[in-house]
């Protein structure tokens, strides 16, 4: 990977916006440009332990 960045925003208690990009380079040297955006959603409890490093459940997000 030769550059990349994400962001994560958390506007309401039970909602999290992820934005990920990210410039990666083949063996050829082709470079590729890629780019993530997710939406999660789980209990504010929940997304208040994944912004504190937390594990939560997998079914619970």
């Amino acid at each position: 990977m030769i550059a990349g960045a994400d962001v994560q925003l958390y506007p309401l208690g039970t909602t999290a916006y992820l934005n990920a990009m990210y410039i990666l380079e083949r063996e050829d040297g082709t470079r590729l440009f890629a780019a993530n955006q997710a939406l999660r959603t789980g209990s504010a409890r929940d997304l208040a332990q994944l912004v504190g490093g937390e594990e939560v459940p997998a079914q619970n997000i």
